[in-house]
C-alpha cells in the first residue's frame, strides 16, 4: 500500500512539474505560430508585448493569452489602430498542441479592447485587410487553427465607426458581451447577453442618439448549416424602452432573408421620451410623465445591395405630458401618430407620415403634420406648421443654464411641393403660403451680445419670401431691413 501510494505520489509530482515547465517549453513554439498565422495574410502590422500559456487555469485545456494586442493599417491609414486589446485569451485543446492538425480553439476572451472602423470619402474601409483572391499566394499554407468555439466574452470594449463617405458616426462605450452556444453543431441555440453604457449614433452632423444605454438578452435558435437564425424568448432594451424581437434571419451568399417584428406591449410615454437626446442627457429618472404610447414595428423580405425588404413602423401617442424637476410648467395635450413604412424594393419607395403630432408647452400650442414619399430620387414634401410660442415661458419649463430667451413667435406655414419642381422653377406647382412672426425677441447667451429682434414679418409665397418688416439689435449695432428673398424654397 506505502508503495503504491509511493508511486502515486510520485507521478503526481511529476504531472505538476510537466505542466509548470510545458508552458516555458512551448512557448516559442506558440509565439512563432501566432505571429505567422496573424501575419501571413493580413495588410496590416500585427503585434503583441506578451505571450502566455498556462495549464493548469483550464486543465485539461490549454489557456494562451496576449497582452497588448495591437493591429495597425497600413498605406492609407498608415499608424491607424484597427483594433488594440489590453488582453486576449483563448482556451485550446491540450491534444492540439501535440498533433500537426491544428489548434483548437473553443473560448476566447477579450478584454479591454477598442474597435475603430473606418470608411474613407473614396468608400474605403480600414477593415479590408485580407488580400484579395488575385494577389493571395499562389499556394497559401493551410491554417494551423480550428475553431470549436463555445463562448465568447468581450468585457469593458468600447467601438468606434466612422463613415465618412456616408457621414454615419457611431459609438459603443463600455460594450460587455456574454455569448454561448455550440458552435461545432449543425444546430445549436445561441445564448447573447450584452450591456452598452453609452450609444451615441450621429447621421449627417445630427445626433440621432446620445449616451444612450442599451442591452440585451437573447436565445437564438442557428442553424447553422443553412445559416438561418431563429430569435424566440428575447429582450432588448434602448434607453427606457423595452422590447422583443421574434422572427427569424438568413444569411445567403449575397443577400439576407428575414421576417422579423418587433413587439413592444409595455410601452410607456416615458420609454418614447427617453430618445430625445436633450431631454435624456438630464435629471430623466425625475421626470415627471403621464399618457400613452404604443410602438410596433416589422420587417419582412431580401436585403441585397440597394434592395431592402418590406418594413412597417408605427408610433402613437395619446393624452401625455412630461414636467421637468423643479420647473413650474410643463409641455401637455401630447398627441402623435408618426409612420414610416415601404412594400420593399429601393429606398425611394419609402414613405413617411405625420398625420398629426400637437403639444402645448405652457399652454402655447403647436400643430405639425408632414408627408414625404419618394425620398431619394424626387423627394415629395407636404409640410404644415401652426402655433404660437411664448419664449418667456421655455424657462419655466426647461432649465436653460444661464441663458435669457423672451419674446413670440407665431408661425403659419405650409409647403407642398416636389424638388423637381423647384430645381426647373416650375412655381406654378408648387404651394407655399403662410407667415411668421417674430416679436421683442432677445437672446442673452451666458457668454456673448445680447441678440434682439424687435419685429420681423415673413410672408411665403412659391416665388420668394417677403420681408415686410425686420428690426434687429446685436450687441450695440441696429439693423433693419426689407424687401424679397429670392430662390429660397432650394435652400
Amino acid at each position: 500500500m506505502k508503495k503504491i501510494l509511493k508511486i502515486t505520489g510520485i507521478t503526481l509530482l511529476l504531472l505538476v512539474v510537466i505542466l509548470i515547465v510545458l508552458p516555458f517549453a512551448f512557448q516559442g513554439k506558440i509565439l512563432e505560430a501566432a505571429k505567422s498565422e496573424l501575419n501571413k495574410n493580413l495588410k496590416a502590422k500585427v503585434d503583441f508585448e506578451h505571450l502566455g500559456l498556462n495549464f493548469f487555469k483550464s486543465f485539461p485545456n490549454a489557456s494562451i493569452s496576449l497582452d497588448q494586442f495591437r493591429i495597425t493599417g497600413i498605406e492609407d491609414f498608415e499608424g491607424d489602430t484597427l483594433f488594440f486589446a489590453d488582453h486576449l485569451a483563448a482556451t485550446v485543446n491540450l491534444k492540439s498542441l501535440f498533433g500537426k492538425s491544428g489548434f483548437e480553439i473553443t473560448k476566447v476572451t477579450v478584454d479591454k479592447a477598442k474597435i475603430h472602423a473606418m470608411v474613407l470619402e473614396n468608400g474605403k474601409a480600414n477593415w479590408e485587410i485580407t488580400f484579395p483572391e488575385e494577389n493571395a499566394p499562389e499556394e497559401p499554407a493551410e491554417s494551423g487553427f480550428k475553431l470549436f468555439l463555445e463562448k465568447v466574452m468581450v468585457n469593458q470594449t468600447d467601438i468606434y465607426y466612422d463613415d465618412r463617405a456616408g457621414n454615419i458616426q457611431v459609438a459603443l462605450h463600455n460594450l460587455n458581451l456574454n455569448l454561448s452556444g455550440d458552435m461545432t453543431a449543425d444546430e445549436t441555440t445561441i445564448k447573447t447577453h450584452f450591456t452598452i453604457e453609452a450609444l451615441d449614433f450621429v447621421m449627417d452632423k445630427i445626433p440621432y442618439l446620445s449616451k444612450a444605454k442599451a442591452g440585451a438578452d437573447m436565445n437564438i435558435h442557428a442553424d447553422l448549416k443553412n445559416s438561418k437564425f431563429t430569435l424566440a424568448e428575447n429582450k432588448i432594451q434602448l434607453n427606457e424602452l423595452q422590447a422583443g424581437i421574434d422572427g427569424w434571419l438568413a444569411l445567403r451568399e449575397e443577400s439576407m432573408e428575414m421576417d422579423l417584428k418587433l413587439n413592444a406591449p409595455a410601452t410607456q410615454f416615458k420609454d418614447i421620451l427617453s430618445f430625445i437626446p436633450a431631454v435624456y442627457a438630464g435629471d430623466f429618472k425625475n421626470l415627471k410623465t403621464s399618457g400613452e404610447a404604443s410602438l410596433e414595428a416589422f420587417a419582412k423580405g431580401v436585403m441585397q445591395g440597394d434592395t431592402l425588404p418590406a418594413f412597417d413602423a408605427k408610433l402613437t401617442i395619446a393624452n401625455a405630458q412630461f414636467q421637468y424637476p423643479g420647473m413650474p410648467q410643463s409641455v401637455t395635450h401630447i398627441q402623435a401618430n408618426v409612420r414610416a413604412y415601404s412594400p420593399g424594393g429601393i429606398a425611394d419607395y419609402t414613405v413617411i407620415d405625420i398625420p398629426r403630432f400637437h403639444f402645448e408647452m405652457a399652454g402655447n400650442p403647436f400643430d405639425l403634420k408632414l408627408h414625404l414619399s419618394t425620398p431619394i430620387s424626387d423627394p415629395n414634401l407636404d409640410l404644415s406648421a401652426v402655433g404660437n410660442l411664448n419664449l418667456s415661458r421655455i424657462k419655466e419649463i426647461y432649465p436653460l443654464e444661464g441663458m435669457a430667451l423672451n419674446g413670440n413667435l407665431d408661425a403659419n406655414l405650409r409647403l407642398a411641393t416636389r424638388m423637381s419642381y423647384v430645381q426647373k422653377e416650375q412655381y406654378d406647382k408648387v404651394q407655399a403660403s403662410g407667415t411668421l412672426t417674430i416679436q421683442n425677441m432677445s437672446i442673452q447667451p451666458e457668454t456673448g451680445n445680447e441678440i434682439q429682434i424687435k419685429n420681423m414679418h415673413l410672408a411665403f409665397s412659391p416665388r420668394y419670401v417677403d420681408l415686410n418688416a425686420f428690426s434687429a439689435q446685436i450687441g450695440n449695432n441696429d439693423l433693419a431691413a426689407s424687401g424679397k428673398l429670392e430662390n429660397f424654397l432650394p435652400y
